[in-house]
This record gives structure tokens, C-alpha cells and sequence, in this order.
């Protein structure tokens, strides 16, 4: 018989857990579970600047909060630095990296993983006095990179939009994308659910486990939680943290029942993860765009919740 297989959850500790991060917790507890496998819990904590230990310590009292558990003691990746580096020497010997002196703002970059991702460089960047250089590595043709998603179906990219390269190393920080290929492979990752914003991830993730002789896990990108107004839920908005709604009076399978409707999976009605594991379907998820907002009540305890989970042509 084939091992259990093993998914995990890699939120960085930037700040408070919000709903957006537990609508993917919990659909990546589901899926390893419902298949008998395992769940673990990874802290990408390379950002020094950002990640804060008592972040690290809310999110994992979140998730007991809502049921889920992880079966495997936690991996920081602030403590895996060296094999970061070893990975990094392997993909230099290949010829595909090269240096690059563009700062951020040169190639306008926005959030951490989804600006390592878009701009590439010109090529005709210069040296900055007392500033390293970054690595970056040099993308082959996007026609060899593609991959079967459990959730979207079949993916691939367009050439013309492709980027040219990404970041593996900048200001002697290692890369999201690098670091996430190492702790996959060493942590034995078999499938890795996630939101559909880090699409575009995956396809850089596969260069480098094929470049590094990697196995390339099974894949599932699920539509982001959004506000009202379409927008996704993020933690530099400071929008639905667990601890917050937690502080309100809601309960583990409140929020657990409130999950499970934005995926299509209940109606509402308090429950808890191990409940949802017959009715568990990743298919329910293509066609939904799930929108949350909330409204404070002048009332003491008295909450109201607006949910929209209805199909849109828009998504993915």
C-alpha cells in the first residue's frame, strides 16, 4: 500500500490569523484527512522584519481553537537556513541563476510572494554602493511547465506574459519560492492546498523542484475569501481575525459551521471539522467566489454575518 499522503499549512506570522487564512486551513485539514494522511504545520518565518513570535503563538492557539490539529511538531523555517543555502549553491551550478541589482521599487514590487513573481529583470541594472546583489533564476520556456490542479483542472501559462525570471535570494534573505520547495521535499509534501492567488507560484516551485530533482506534489489552488466589495481578505486590512471574532463570543464551530458555508460544504450551523469530512468535495469549489462582510451591532454579543457563495463567471 502507498503512504498516507501529507498536506500541510504555511501561513507567515506577519500578523493575527484572519478568515481567509483558516477558509484554506481548514479545506487543507479536509483534504489530508478525508484520504487518512497526515496535516503539518509550517511557519514561514524568514522575514525577520515582519514575523513576530507572538504571532506564531496566536495562530497556533487559533487553530486548536477551531479543531484542527497538526500531527507533526512544527517546522520554523528561521531555523533551516542552511539548507536553503545548500539548495541555492545546487541551482547555481545549474547556469540558470544570475545576479540582478534592481531594488524592489525598481521593479515595482507589491506583496512579498506575488512580487518575486511578476516583474523580471531589465538586464541593465547596475551596482549599488554597500548593497548585495539578488539571485535571481532564469526561467526555461513556460511550454515545459505544466500541472493538473485538483481544483482549476489543467494549467498552464502563456508565453507572452511569462516572466523571464524570479527572485531566489535578495538582501541575503532566501526566497518564498525557494524555501518553499526545500521544506516541501524535506517534510515529504505530497499535496499542497492553497489559495488561487499563488497560481503563478507553482509554476516557478516546479523549475525548481525539477532543477533540484524534487518531487512535484499534487496541487489544489481554492478561491480566496473576499470582502463585499471583492476584495481579498489580507492581514495588512486588519479584517475578521480569528482572535477578534474570537474576543466577540464566537465559537470554534461557529466559525467552523461559517467556514463551511463559504466553501459550499454546510449551511451555517455550528459544526466541527471531523463532521465535514463525508460531505468534503474539492469540486465544489470551481465555480464559487465566496464574499464575507461584517456587521457590528450596537448590541451587546449580537453579531450579523453576510455571505455570498453564489457561482461567478469571473472566477478563477
Amino acid at each position: 500500500m502507498p503512504p498516507p499522503p501529507r498536506g500541510r499549512f504555511a501561513p507567515s506570522p506577519t500578523g493575527p490569523m484572519h478568515l481567509g487564512n483558516a477558509f484554506v486551513a481548514l479545506l487543507s485539514w479536509l483534504w489530508a484527512k478525508q484520504q487518512k494522511g497526515h496535516w503539518l504545520l509550517r511557519i514561514e518565518d524568514l522575514d525577520g522584519q515582519r514575523c513576530k513570535a507572538e504571532y506564531v503563538e496566536l495562530l497556533m492557539e487559533d487553530l486548536r481553537f477551531l479543531g484542527l490539529s497538526w500531527d507533526e511538531t512544527p517546522l520554523l523555517q528561521s531555523q533551516r537556513l542552511n539548507l536553503y543555502a545548500q539548495a541555492l549553491q545546487r541551482l547555481q551550478a545549474t547556469g540558470l541563476c544570475f545576479t540582478c541589482h534592481c531594488s524592489r521599487k525598481d521593479m515595482a514590487l507589491g506583496a512579498p510572494h506575488a512580487g518575486e513573481n511578476n516583474p523580471s529583470c531589465t538586464g541593465q541594472c547596475s551596482p549599488t554602493p554597500g548593497k548585495p546583489p539578488s539571485l535571481r533564476w532564469r526561467c526555461v520556456s513556460p511550454e515545459h511547465i505544466r500541472f493538473e490542479d485538483a481544483v482549476l483542472g489543467p494549467q498552464h501559462l502563456c508565453p507572452k506574459i511569462y516572466p523571464k525570471d524570479f527572485v531566489l535570494c535578495r538582501n541575503n534573505q532566501y526566497s518564498y519560492q525557494l524555501a518553499v520547495v526545500v521544506d516541501d521535499a524535506a517534510q515529504g509534501i505530497t499535496q499542497v492546498l492553497r489559495g488561487a492567488d499563488l497560481v503563478d507560484s507553482t509554476f516557478r516551485q516546479i523549475q525548481l523542484q525539477q532543477a533540484l530533482g524534487l518531487h512535484t506534489p499534487a496541487y489544489a489552488h481554492v478561491p480566496c475569501l473576499e470582502d463585499s466589495h471583492g476584495k481579498r481578505l489580507a492581514k495588512r486590512g486588519g479584517t475578521l481575525s480569528i482572535a477578534s471574532l474570537r474576543a466577540r463570543g464566537m465559537s470554534g464551530p461557529q466559525l467552523i459551521g461559517l467556514l463551511a458555508q463559504l466553501a459550499a460544504l454546510g449551511d451555517g450551523r455550528p459544526t466541527t471539522p471531523q463532521a465535514l469530512l463525508p460531505c468534503f468535495n474539492l469540486k465544489k469549489l470551481q465555480s464559487l467566489r465566496p464574499r464575507i462582510a461584517m456587521e457590528e451591532v450596537a448590541i451587546e454579543e449580537e453579531k450579523s454575518l453576510a455571505i455570498e457563495t453564489e457561482p461567478s463567471g469571473q472566477w478563477p
